[in-house]
């Protein structure tokens, strides 16, 4: 039977667990409600996801994303129907995240004390309740949370089919599980399919009734699965780009580091989530860690050994076939499960020194010892998040404060390419039907191929002109009785670093001519608009670091001639400066 011996009669040591369990539980949910609450303004990719939610209707989303995203066809659906009923703001966008990521825990716990030892379980609800990442991405408006809850609860269905594999009910139970895990989660194909493996023999030996929709129910799953390939997900993993920019951490069994990037794989699946920027000597420890479990769990049951190691398994061959990247966000779906199964080692060790332990008082007071270092340990990196929650390039107020005094005053307004996304989502009115504004920003940058597009690889300098089409928004008026172009919109050009996961990136800095052509277009909002003023807004520009893309257009403008009068700032991460000409610096100021 899967559940472990103890479950039906608990010991001191399984009360103490239970007990540790439910206070990770209710304070890792009071965590991520507060995470939530404070996050703030959507990042990068939130922003880039959501301009894909907000900007397309329900059929729009099972056809492939632009602006260099994927997700499952379920996933966007869901985050639609929450949009459309509670409004486009980001706690919206990031309910479902918030609610799966907490619900994480609860069944954390329930599957994991059927998979492990209770105090083994418990170690690992410690573990994500206090984890950076797992904070982080239950209030992150992407698929990573419910990818984890959904890989959890489908290994719990398939618990209950291992305890009575002769009923129907549970069969079908999981058969609607499983459907609806492929529908609003693209790894949970490799959950089913180690859940397949795992149960394939207990089906076959049941009644013909059972066994019919056991086989069913695996048809079911891959017909499911299929559809969505060949409407999205072939094309999404499949496309150049996604190709490239995945390309470090996919298992390329012909890279000379292929060792190391399984590894690292096993790294960061197991090990990020206890430290997300952790020490070698501690990765290393845990992917031991994980080893040594996954040989003890399936000893005791092979079964139970593919329900928690088999999920990873397979993203890996898929991984080894070049359709799976397992970087720390992608990988992260069988991230409770790992860990579940690198805390089985320490379960044993626990319970070898309970034996020795007179009394349930020594015993409890062992488990509570073992899980407040262990929460120590992990809330000290994810003390980060939730000190500042919305510390990361909180850019809603600061965009949606410039569109405003650009409106009122009819300044023009330059956006940085990697501001493009969070622009969009903070000064477009969703509550209008007018999308004419939002489909010039997709045509300008929505595609990886746009030149606009922040992460556009050019080959060769910048040419003269190259960014004449970029404009969003623009018209003619009077000014001192002549036409004069108003310019209200101009999309940057990318800088043509193209990144990756991970290793370089395309070339080391901005095109050759890239600054000089941005700061003449920011001349010609200067020139061309009645108030004589630019404002220049950026975010995801790497400030104070080698890489900051932002300072050699500053400089370029500053070499025109022009000068900033006005600095607004969002944190450390987004910045809006306000251009003059010299004539009209002194008044600006």
């Amino acid at each position: 039977m899967p559940m472990s011996a103890s479950a039906s009669h608990p010991t001191p040591l399984d009360r103490a667990a239970a007990r540790v369990a439910l206070a990770a539980i209710v304070v890792g949910v009071v965590l991520r409600i507060w995470v939530l609450t404070q996050r703030g303004s959507l990042g990068l990719d939130e922003a880039s996801l959501a301009l894909n939610i907000l900007g397309r209707d329900f059929g729009g989303l099972a056809r492939p994303l632009d602006w260099g995203q994927a997700a499952p066809a379920g996933f966007l659906w869901l985050e639609k129907g929450l949009t459309t009923v509670l409004g486009p703001a980001e706690w919206v966008l990031r309910l479902w995240p918030a609610v799966t990521g907490a619900g994480t825990l609860v069944v954390v716990w329930i599957a994991g004390r059927r998979l492990v030892r209770p105090c083994a379980a418990a170690l690992t609800v410690t573990v994500l309740a206090f984890s950076l990442l797992a904070l982080r991405y239950s209030a992150e408006a992407k698929p990573y949370a419910s990818d984890a809850f959904v890989a959890v609860a489908l290994v719990g269905f398939a618990l209950q089919v291992l305890d009575e594999p002769a009923s129907l009910r549970r069969w079908m139970l999981l058969g609607v599980a499983g459907t609806i895990g492929v529908l609003i989660s693209l790894p949970s194909a490799f959950v089913l399919a180690a859940i397949g493996a795992a149960l394939v023999r207990d089906a076959w030996r049941q009644r013909a009734a059972v066994r019919t929709v056991a086989f069913g129910t695996g048809a079911l799953w891959l017909a499911t699965f299929g559809v969505l390939w060949l409407l999205v997900i072939q094309e999404s993993s499949g496309g150049e780009y996604l190709r490239e920019y995945w390309a470090p951490v996919m298992l390329d069994r012909r890279a000379s580091d292929f060792s190391a990037r399984m590894i690292g794989a096993v790294a960061s699946t197991v090990a990020t989530p206890v430290q997300w920027i952790g020490s070698v000597p501690l990765a290393l420890g845990l992917v031991a860690l994980w080893f040594v479990g996954v040989v003890l769990v399936v000893r005791r049951d092979w079964r139970i050994g593919l329900l928690a190691a088999g999920p990873f398994a397979v993203a890996a061959l898929a991984s080894i076939a070049g359709v799976y990247p397992l970087s720390d966000r992608l990988a992260y779906f069988a991230a409770p499960l790992a860990l579940l199964v690198a805390a089985e080692p320490v379960g044993q060790l626990i319970t070898g020194l309970v034996a020795h332990l007179k009394g349930a008082v020594a015993t409890s007071a062992l488990a509570y010892a073992a899980a407040i270092l262990l929460a120590a340990g992990v809330g000290m990196d994810g003390a980060r998040i939730i000190r500042a929650p919305g510390s990361l390039e909180p850019t809603r107020a600061l965009f949606a404060g410039v569109k405003a005094s650009a409106d009122s005053s009819g300044a023009g307004v330059y956006v940085f390419a990697r501001a493009v996304p969070a622009w969009a989502y903070a000064t477009t009115d969703w509550a209008s039907t007018n999308r004419e504004r939002v489909s010039a920003f997709l045509e300008a940058a929505g595609s990886t191929d746009s030149p606009g597009h922040e992460n556009f690889a050019r080959v060769g300098g910048v040419t003269d002109g190259e960014g004449e089409g970029l404009v969003t928004r623009a018209e003619h008026a009077l000014r001192n009785g002549r036409s004069a172009f108003v310019a209200l919109e101009f999309v940057g050009l990318g800088t043509g670093v193209r990144y990756r996961i991970a290793g370089p990136t395309s070339i080391d800095g901005p095109s050759l001519g890239w600054a000089e052509e941005e700061a003449r277009r920011v001349s010609m909002i200067v020139d061309g608009t009645f108030a004589g003023t630019a404002w220049v807004v950026a975010s995801h520009f790497f400030e104070g670091s080698s890489r900051d893309e932002l300072r050699p257009l500053v400089e370029a403008i500053k070499a025109k001639g022009l000068q900033v009068v006005e600095e607004r700032r969002g944190g450390r991460d987004a910045v809006a400066l306000r251009i003059v000409a010299p004539s009209a610096a002194a008044h600006a100021r």
